[in-house]
């Protein structure tokens, strides 16, 4: 019985790592293609199955001990190089795809669901006496003021310099590396591929100047005269946590922005006009970009060659230290890889552009710019189980007409 116990949890266990995976959707940010409480079938095959990079590692547990915060499943001891089994098909443009989240090399445990960096940006931004307007402004979006007060009394007592708030950062908070595979799963779809020349105008996405698809039950923001009862919500499956009720702001497709139309609302889409939002890739007023215009940007391509500067090196600074592994410094206006001046940089990998359905409410590349090949997990084919989380279970709570549903 021990020996079959054991055969048993070795190939569910190669099952999978090789073929396929369940996941959970825990956020909004595929809504309506993908709900809150989907349970989804990723295939690792059709993209090519990943060879594990960290071979030291418990069985069925991602990056954390279950039931702890902090305890690492897995040891960094021994590492292998990136493989990956031959693929099925290529990624293309608007496949959905389940990959390693890029911000989460380095990761604040006390925060775990947001990025570092984005953390890091906000507390140079706290500390620094000449952060930009736009700075300023989004400070005070994300930071109550108690937080901001108490950040400004124990790590501003000196002068400001930069890097101070990465200081603050790492005193304030458990920092830990995380290998590649073992940074968390996102779900977004691959709106762009490497080569694609991207835009985003007024909410309309383009890939090499042509307007791209657009998600049937794709959602943005809409301010809902009114509001609306919580019992609306749960007849138009509007998700609750996709609300801002102090402003009656709603993330709503098509469909049910319609339906909220003929009920005799006032819906009114809200849309960033052109400007420099600092949360937005690459993070530089050089870049004037923001959620609803951003671009246009080449997405990088394995074996082209670009030219590094003051000005690029912004766009490409992550993937020459990060991705490629690569030492990086700028002095004397000049920068250095691996020791050497460079005017140019020629990338290793492919990369893709990521985006969710949920226009408006998705952390993506947007935010923190490409997703690299070797952080592809694998392709989600079909809808298992979906649940309602705000449904009890006489009202509704399985989504029967998602069962079994192929994604797309």
């Amino acid at each position: 019985m021990g020996g079959c116990h054991y055969f048993a949890v070795a190939a569910a266990f190669l099952f999978r790592t090789f073929w396929l995976e369940l996941y959970a959707i825990p956020t909004s940010s595929m809504e309506g293609t993908l709900m809150v409480g989907d349970y989804l079938g990723v295939s690792k095959i059709r993209y090519g199955a990943r060879i594990p990079q960290t071979v030291l590692a418990i069985p069925f547990m991602h990056h954390t001990i279950a039931g702890t915060q902090k305890v690492p499943s897995y040891l960094d001891w021994i590492m292998i190089d990136y493989m990956r089994l031959p693929a099925l098909q290529k990624i293309s443009n608007n496949d959905p795809i389940v990959f390693n989240y890029p911000d989460g090399d380095t990761v604040a445990l006390e925060r775990q669901s947001e990025s570092y960096y984005a953390i890091v940006r906000e507390f140079e931004a706290i500390l620094n006496p000449n952060a930009s307007p736009a700075d300023k402004e989004m400070i005070a979006h994300r930071y109550p003021t108690e937080m901001v007060t108490y950040i400004l009394s124990k790590y501003g007592n000196k002068p400001y310099y930069a890097g101070q708030g990465r200081e603050a950062v790492h005193k304030e908070y458990s920092i830990i590396a995380r290998p590649s595979d073992k940074r968390e799963n996102y779900v977004k779809r691959c709106v762009g591929i490497h080569g694609d020349k991207l835009q985003i105008i007024n909410g309309q996405l383009y890939i090499n100047d042509q307007a791209a698809y657009n998600p049937e039950k794709m959602q943005f923001s809409y301010f809902v005269e009114g509001g609306l009862a919580k019992k609306k919500m749960k007849d138009l499956r509007i998700n609750e946590e996709d609300v801002v009720p102090q402003v009656s702001l709603f993330f709503l497709s098509k469909e049910q922005k319609n339906a909220i139309e003929k009920m005799g609302k006032k819906v009114e889409i809200y849309m960033e006009s052109e400007g420099y939002n600092p949360a937005i890739f690459p993070h530089d007023p050089r870049y004037a970009w923001n959620k609803d215009n951003f671009g246009p940007i080449t997405i990088p391509s394995k074996g082209t060659t670009v030219e590094i500067n003051d000005s690029t090196i912004v766009l490409y600074d992550k993937i020459i230290r990060n991705y490629e592994h690569n030492t990086l410094e700028q002095k004397d206006g000049k920068i250095f890889i691996n020791g050497k001046e460079a005017q140019t940089y020629t990338f290793q990998q492919d990369y893709y552009f990521m985006m969710g359905d949920n226009r408006h409410n998705s952390a993506d590349s947007r935010y923190w710019g490409f997703v690299p090949e070797d952080h592809i997990v694998g392709k989600p084919v079909f809808v298992w189980l979906s649940l309602d989380k705000f449904r009890a279970w006489g009202e509704g709570k399985i989504r029967w007409n998602r069962m079994f549903k192929s994604i797309r």
